[in-house]
């Protein structure tokens, strides 16, 4: 690398290029000349980091949206019943609806909203008569008397805001008839078609015996699903895995935890194990459950509910909800006096603390209030309050009473059985309540409706409208029924509003009675559905085929089956012809829903092709996961037919998109009636019309229909060809074999097809022409994916402008960021996986000896790292020699064991376990001229490696890099290819985006993998250390273009045709060998390109790689072979680099944020926790409560003078929940300053600053700080240190680092690097230099715990927070900066910083 001369990036006359680092949080980035030295530009390097907050999943969001719209959705159906009562109610007392609707604020005892009825007729008059409104509801449903009407709105205004659940929609139920016979049936027919689906044995649970077992009134939850267990039998072919089945599902009918895994399988979920009680889990898991298992999961459900319902309707058996609830109220009564009678006979000591308890008088003489203070309520009272939840009121009860010798009590015995049963003092309002059916309560509703109506002739006529506001429930397919503050997108139209009106209804008034009328719900269901259907995987603006279409089945059956392999002698598995596989899927996919190994392997037999074979390569252990079951549905269920015509196929696809868009099973109807039933082209009968609704068809594909079949490339035999002719046909270009069987990955990566370069084409095409009207919520992939890619392109459109053209490159790096939320999850299902691979290869017979070691490392809890993986997995053998290994020793690290590559480093970096095996020290020294597994040990252990892979403890990879005796090119170019091609998704991405925008000024986009970049810090010891600061991010963009660059000079066909390159590696991996042979070490461990990077001399011919850059001797020198001097010098290239990564500067620049979402931090507390926001305008917390703190959208700077008349700046937060009315509204913002002086001495004069967003930079009195919150700042300079500073910086990282020496160095770094940054107020308040004696004087631990605090701090993120420095001296909020805490200084400024943080705008703000 040449020396870095300050060359300006301004109008740069010649080639440069980009290096991009993008991550979800930051984007990296560098700008380079051709030859890779960094430019410059106003005297700093050009390089830097972008950073801004990770965009949160849409999942996050939309769990609150859902949960608004509910409560938005009960206020309106409220209101409606207001508005049909309100002519009525006008005659009987005008003002009720004033005072009711106000006096849901106050936070004392209310009847359904407390309102005075008259003086004749009292507050204590109504409680004493009606206890509770089921008491009213019942009275109102048993008596045939006139009623109050105020009364009778009360009772309705109950049922209708708490109407139930809607699991039984369009059923008849009633209380006698709501029975969990229907619940068990619809499970039996769920579960049944759950199986087929899966090719799971079932038998049809015996609902009689089951709804027995669930009506059991003296059996606890746990025997019932005992019961309920035995009772369900389905055979998944493993034993275990239908025990773990019928359990989940028992445990889950009953209200116990069930483990979902074990269910439906394997899924991507935060919370899998858990009670059907919990809300907020269900709905999670709702959104994330395999399509396949959503109608089981509904069917479980519907049974839990109707358990639970069960429960609540045995208080009264026979009688409505109301009744029932009115009994379990007096029964309520009951159990307090027992328990109350309990506590005095067996512990009088504790019956004042436990049923009593401080006051709130007795807290605060001030106070008048003697209800209980919640603070200080223990035992009963905290339960009677809330504070206590059942579960911990039954622990604490029990735990009152034990060693009082009341065990022998049986009124103690009954208290314990029903607290299991959670049915002693169980309150009239839990999440039981949620098991109700909405029929029940409308039952009661049209009763009362009924005995009232003879005196209100208003309820008989508006009856319909009355009960909709029961029966009718928004479908989830039509939305939000109004635009009204929807939010809109790039083009202005409504995100989350889609629902469709009819001509000319655009205005009206929408309600239960009238929204059909209104609402065209077929075009809003089919707007909804192409919302949520996602964009091809490959192709962009490709929308995917339903999971279940004829096309993506026959899609998934031929990329499984193509990549299954068979043999007859166990070594030469070859895979299936395009003959066999036709043959296949029409003899047994066409015909059976699962297809197995063996049958694959019988077909074979019968068809001549075998006579023992061995079929394995699918995703199922015993067979192949794909399956055509839609065929089989449309030709034996629905037509009768052994065989589809193809001439169906359009219609049939047709019939599985609409009956996968309309979950509403009467849309689907109607349309298939008219288009195909008898009105139709009469093509179904109403039978099969019948059958198809029925059949529920759910989930997407990830592949579009052009992409599979529409996009098609040349071949030699002049014919156009497309994935799924491959896929069928087979390779028409092979010279090895006619046909070769080939899956999609396979059929993508090959060159000579030419598939990903149409892919790439139509690409760029698609980009080029709607990426300018693209707004970053339209770019594709999830939210973090599309905030990355719009900061990078800004970057690099902002690079160019200054540049003056367009670069010549553009190296595009992803950092893959590690899941938080997975973090130990790994771990237990490496246990889980460990555990049954073990299992497996001891029923096939082996001699396991590691059980008892598993067990033992499980039950310690030990971190199960790569050793020990590979102990078990080897079955605790050397995997080169058989011997055994001494685990103790292994423990101990006694050097007799080492971790080797079994395909070696100097072809490939791959540091995966499918690539390593434990061995023996003495054993890992036979390789041969390829540095493979010499043959003799191959030999010698085959079979051994073979019984391990049968049994799942080897994977296929790791069996065939331990078999291999040779590299083929095809291999080679393997190898090659993943060290430089990057496959994910967001690189896909950026590479379209940035080619359509730059495509006529020829610049090339070209992915690096982020391992290239690690394995050169590995290899020139360059080190990274994400602690520090955020430069690591503009480093490896850095080393992306440095990387990039050298291959384009040295191996310039590498990219396109890796397997020319073979024989330059061949001719290295030989060199290294024979060093090897000599020396006994690997020189190259970083793969061939980093290897190949990091040694000097180079033959233009060849490509052959020579070196003198090592340091061994003479006689190994000769052993890598003779110098030839080139421009590349790869000693000088690294020290360039390492000089470049100690500059001190670096732009960083970080995304400022309009905050939105949540309003405020939690729900409403008392008024006696001082909230500080009120619940509504114009009412004070201090009498109806509020919250503890508002959320701010952004900031603001307004001027206020004093009575003197000096005038002085303040800054304020913008609430969330204010925005939207202040920023419309001059004068409401200006009334809302004055209140926040208002009492003060100040009076408001001006707005200086409307809108001061988070984390913005400022400066005050030279130092930049940024601005997160109303009061406290953080620091908007981070520190920089060099390479060997970063040394023991990095080292913090060690668990068993600490040195004191090097503790004391990092001190003294950080305490210069603060006093060098730009943020002296933070120097100044830490003042590290004063308290460095201190340090010094600590234990090494706490020097590091601290240094790490320090650390953090200094980095000016959301994680950087005060901390404490007594220990040294130093305050004890040390790094908490307060400079606008009283006033906003005079003057600041405001630093607007453009994406790359070259350019910036100061704005002073002063009087």
């Amino acid at each position: 690398m040449k020396g870095l001369v300050d060359v300006n990036l301004r109008n740069y006359p010649g080639e440069y290029n980009i290096g991009l680092d993008m991550g979800t949080g930051s984007v990296g980035w560098a700008v380079t000349d051709e030859q890779g030295a960094l430019l410059h530009f106003k005297k700093k390097p050009t390089w830097g980091s972008r950073l801004f907050d990770s965009a949160q999943p849409a999942s996050e969001a939309r769990t609150h949206r859902g949960q608004r719209r509910r409560y938005i959705r009960r206020r309106w159906r409220l209101d409606l019943l207001q508005k049909i009562f309100e002519p009525a109610m006008s005659e009987v007392d005008p003002d009720f609806f004033m005072r009711l609707n106000q006096s849901r604020l106050n936070q004392s005892r209310i009847i359904e909203g407390d309102p005075i009825f008259t003086k004749g007729f009292t507050k204590a008059d109504y409680y004493d008569r009606f206890p509770t409104i089921y008491h009213l509801r019942a009275y109102l449903m048993d008596t045939d008397k006139k009623v109050d009407l105020r009364l009778i709105y009360l009772a309705i205004h109950n049922i209708v805001k708490h109407r139930g659940n809607f699991l039984r929609q369009g059923e008849k139920l009633s209380a006698k008839t709501a029975k969990t016979s229907d619940a068990l049936k619809a499970l039996n027919e769920s579960l049944k078609a759950w199986c087929e689906s899966r090719e799971y044995e079932f038998s049809k649970i015996d609902e009689k015996k089951a709804a027995e077992i669930l009506a059991e009134k003296m059996t606890n939850r746990s025997k019932k699903a005992e019961g309920i267990k035995d009772l369900i039998k389905v055979d998944t072919s493993d034993a275990s895995a239908n025990g773990k089945l019928a359990k989940g599902i028992s445990n889950a009918i009953v209200g116990l935890k069930c483990e979902f895994v074990d269910v439906f399988g394997e899924f991507e979920g935060e919370a899998t194990k858990f009670e059907l009680s919990d809300d907020e889990k269900l709905e999670a898991l709702n959104a994330v459950c395999p399509d396949d298992c959503v109608e089981l999961l509904e069917a479980i459900c519907g049974v839990y509910s109707a358990y639970v319902l069960q429960g609540l309707l045995t208080y009264a058996e026979g009688k409505t909800i109301s009744h029932n609830m009115i009994a379990k109220y007096d029964c309520y009564k009951r159990d307090l006096e027992t328990l109350k009678s309990l506590v005095r006979d067996y512990a009088p000591e504790s019956y004042g603390n436990f049923f009593r308890g401080a006051t709130y008088h007795d807290s605060n003489a001030d106070d008048p209030s003697h209800d209980y203070d919640v603070s200080k309520a223990k035992g009963y009272t905290a339960y009677d309050l809330h504070k206590l939840s059942y579960d911990d009121f039954a622990k604490a009860t029990g735990k009152l009473l034990a060693g009082t010798g009341v065990e022998a009590d049986e009124r103690h015995t009954q208290m314990m059985d029903a607290f299991k049963e959670q049915r002693f003092l169980r309150r009239l309002k839990t999440s039981d309540n949620g098991a109700i059916y909405y029929q029940l309560h409308l039952e009661e509703l049209q009763a009362i409706l009924k005995n009232q109506s003879s005196y209100y002739p208003f309820l008989k006529n508006d009856e319909a409208k009355i009960e909709s506001l029961v029966t009718f429930r928004i479908p989830y397919y039509v939305g939000p029924l109004t635009s009204k503050n929807a939010a809109q997108d790039h083009h202005a139209n409504n995100r989350f509003q889609w629902s469709e009106r009819k001509p000319g209804m655009e205005d009206a008034v929408i309600t239960p009675w009238n929204w059909e009328s209104v609402i065209d719900k077929n075009k809003s269901a089919e707007n909804f559905i192409m919302r949520m259907t996602g964009d091809c995987t490959y192709l962009a603006g490709e929308k995917v085929l339903p999971k279940q279409s004829l096309l993506y089945e026959e899609f998934c059956v031929l990329n499984e089956l193509n990549g299954v392999r068979w043999t007859t002698d166990g070594d030469d598995w070859r895979r299936l012809d395009a003959a066999q596989r036709e043959g296949i899927i029409h003899d047994l996919f066409h015909c059976n829903r699962r297809v197995t190994y063996k049958m694959i392997a019988d077909w074979l037999v019968r068809e001549g092709d075998a006579t023992n074979p061995l079929v394995a390569g699918g995703q199922g252990e015993s067979g192949l996961e794909s399956k055509m079951a839609s065929y089989i549905f449309f030709a034996k269920d629905i037509f009768g037919v052994d065989e589809l015509d193809s001439s169906d196929y359009p219609v049939i696809e047709k019939i599985i998109l609409w009956n996968t868009l309309f979950e509403d099973r009467s849309i689907l109807r109607e349309k298939l009636q008219e288009e195909f039933g008898p009105a139709g082209n009469g093509m179904l009968n109403v039978e099969q019309i019948k059958k198809i609704c029925r059949k529920r068809m759910t989930g997407w594909g990830r592949l579009s229909q052009k992409f599979l079949c529409g996009i098609k490339v040349d071949t030699q035999a002049a014919r156009r060809v497309s994935i799924m002719d491959m896929l069928r046909e087979g390779n028409p270009n092979t010279t090895r074999r006619q046909g070769e069987t080939m899956v999609m990955m396979e059929i993508l990566h090959d060159d000579t097809l030419g598939f990903q370069e149409k892919i790439d084409e139509h690409n760029r095409k698609y980009y080029m022409e709607n990426e300018k009207g693209m707004g970053v919520n339209e770019l594709p992939g999830s939210p973090a994916i599309r905030r990355s890619l719009n900061q990078a392109i800004r970057i690099v459109d902002e690079i160019t402008k200054i540049a003056g053209h367009a670069p010549a490159n553009v190296f595009v790096e992803v950092t893959h960021d590690k899941d938080a939320s997975k973090k130990g999850k790994r771990t237990k299902k490496r246990w889980d996986n460990i555990e049954a691979a073990l299992n497996a290869f001891k029923a096939q017979g082996g001699n396991l000896e590691v059980m008892s070691d598993f067990e033992e490392l499980k039950a310690a809890n030990i971190d199960l790292d790569e050793r020990l993986t590979l102990y078990l997995m080897q079955n605790g053998k050397c995997l080169y020699s058989g011997k055994a290994i001494d685990l103790h020793g292994l423990l101990a690290g006694s050097g007799q064991y080492e971790v080797d590559h079994i395909i070696p480093r100097a072809y490939i970096k791959d540091d995966s376990l499918d690539n390593k095996a434990l061995v023996c020290r003495t054993e890992n020294q036979r390789k041969t001229d390829q540095l493979l597994i010499d043959e003799s040990i191959r030999r010698k252990m085959a079979n051994t490696w073979r019984s391990l892979h049968s049994a799942k403890m080897m994977s296929d990879k790791k069996f065939r890099n331990l078999m291999r005796s040779d590299i083929s090119k095809n291999a080679m170019k393997g190898f090659i290819a993943r060290q430089l091609v990057e496959t994910s998704q967001i690189v896909k991405m950026a590479q379209a985006l940035l080619e359509a925008r730059y495509a006529e000024e020829g610049t090339k986009i070209v992915p690096v993998k982020a391992s290239m970049s690690h394995n050169l810090r590995d290899a020139a010891r360059l080190v990274k250390c994400r602690e520090a600061n955020d430069f690591h991010h503009a480093h490896d963009a850095y080393l992306a273009c440095r990387l990039g660059l050298f291959i384009q000079m040295r191996h310039p066909g590498m990219y396109k045709n890796p397997k020319d390159y073979s024989h330059v590696v061949k001719k290295y991996v030989r060199e290294q060998s024979e060093l090897f042979k000599k020396t006994h070490k690997m020189p190259g461990s970083a793969g061939f390109v980093v290897n190949s990077f990091m040694t000097a001399g180079f033959d233009p011919e060849s490509g052959e790689i020579f070196d003198d850059a090592w340091d061994e001797d003479d006689d190994v020198k000769h052993h890598r072979g003779k110098y030839l001097p080139d421009a590349w010098n790869a000693a000088a290239e690294v020290e360039g680099i390492r000089r470049a990564l100690n500059y001190r500067q670096c732009y960083i620049s970080r995304m400022p944020y309009i905050e939105s979402g949540a309003f405020w931090n939690t729900n409403p507390i008392s008024k006696r926790k001082n909230p500080k926001l009120a619940r509504k305008r114009k009412l004070k917390p201090s009498v109806y409560g509020g919250y503890d703190s508002k959320k701010a959208a952004y900031f603001f700077i307004f001027e206020a003078i004093d009575e003197k008349g000096s005038a002085t700046c303040f800054i304020s937060q913008m609430p969330i929940y204010l925005k939207k009315a202040l920023e419309n509204s001059k004068r409401d913002f200006e009334d809302y300053c004055h209140q926040l002086v208002s009492g003060t001495r100040y009076e408001f004069k001006s707005i200086v600053v409307p809108r001061l967003l988070k984390w913005q930079l400022i400066e005050i009195s030279g130092s930049l700080l940024y601005v997160n919150a109303e009061e406290e700042v953080k620091t908007g300079s981070q520190l920089a240190f060099s390479q060997e500073e970063l040394v023991d910086i990095a080292s913090l990282n060690e668990e068993a680092f600490y040195d004191s020496s090097s503790l004391k160095r990092i001190y003294s770094s950080i305490s210069r690097a603060l006093r060098r940054s730009r943020c002296q107020m933070l120097a100044d308040n830490l003042n590290l230099e004063q308290h460095s004696d201190s340090f010094c004087s600590l234990r090494p631990k706490e020097q590091k715990d601290l240094l790490i605090t320090l650390l953090r701090l200094c980095r000016g993120n959301k994680k950087s927070v005060s901390i404490n420095l007594s220990s040294i001296g130093g305050p004890k909020s040390a790094g908490r900066l307060r400079p606008m805490r009283n006033k906003v200084p005079d003057p600041i400024f405001i630093i607007d910083q453009s994406v790359t943080g070259m350019f910036e705008r100061k704005t002073r703000v002063g009087l």
